[in-house]
């Protein structure tokens, strides 16, 4: 058997669950390259380096000619300190646990993350809790791109954020996480930009989790109804007209 021919067989057998149709016809299009599009050819350099970055490289391109700015993701630093992995008894096949993680990683939205939640579930069973805490690391990620914070850490009685040098929250956002917190939500006054919300005696993943429910309707509440969440492209815009007049700029 040729190469190619034994990959395609490789992909028949891993892929044998009901729905696995379109992941067959993928690893297929990885094998056998994409050609270009809009000729006859069937080669091309997808299997060098993957359908996904594949896709990305395509979509720059198109942008690029269309002369419109790639989105800029902003890059945020999580510090929560809990077991966030996929263990070998909840996903066995190493293959399905590393497309698994490459998923994880390319979510941009909270629905993406509910999807995988519901993926793994009806595949794999009931998560154990260090898949659960990896899930919510993601809803973290994508909450924080969101809102524009650069870090957010938690320990036992206390969760930090710092927000990136664009973000910008307004005076009825502030008061929402004011009221909601308690009066425990601090702006430190030596330190533009860096809120500490202190609960006492609460251990990090529960802060964390509550972090996600109060970002999570703020977002859903405030960005989304005020037009500041950055549209289909997910990212926040650090400036807009609502902002000019309503944002307090830390």
């Amino acid at each position: 058997l040729s190469e190619v021919a034994e990959k395609r067989l490789q992909a028949i057998k891993e892929f044998t669950e009901l729905g696995s149709g379109f992941k067959i016809a993928m690893r297929d299009l990885e094998i056998r390259g994409a050609g270009n599009i809009l000729g006859p050819e069937q080669h091309g350099f997808m299997v060098a380096v993957g359908f996904d970055l594949y896709c990305q490289l395509l979509e720059e391109a198109v942008r690029e000619l269309q002369g419109k700015a790639a989105p800029v993701e902003q890059e945020v630093e999580i510090e929560l300190p809990v077991d966030a992995f996929i263990p070998d008894r909840y996903i066995a096949d190493g293959q399905q646990k590393i497309e698994m993680y490459k998923k994880i990683r390319a979510v941009t939205t909270l629905e993406d993350v509910d999807d995988i939640e519901d993926e793994m579930f009806d595949r794999y069973g009931r998560m154990p809790e260090s898949v659960s805490n990896l899930l919510l690391v993601a809803r973290i990620r994508v909450l924080a791109q969101q809102l524009g914070l650069s870090r957010l850490s938690a320990k036992t009685g206390s969760l930090r954020m710092e927000m990136g040098p664009q973000a910008f929250l307004t005076p009825a956002q502030i008061e929402y996480l004011f009221r909601r917190t308690d009066g425990q939500l601090r702006l430190q006054p030596n330190k533009p930009g860096v809120f500490i919300w202190q609960k006492a005696n609460s251990n990090p993943l529960t802060l964390a989790r509550e972090w996600v429910r109060l970002h999570r309707y703020l977002y859903d509440n405030f960005f989304e109804r005020s037009g500041l969440c950055g549209g289909k492209d997910n990212h926040p815009h650090p400036a807009g007209r609502a902002a000019e007049h309503y944002s307090i700029q830390l």
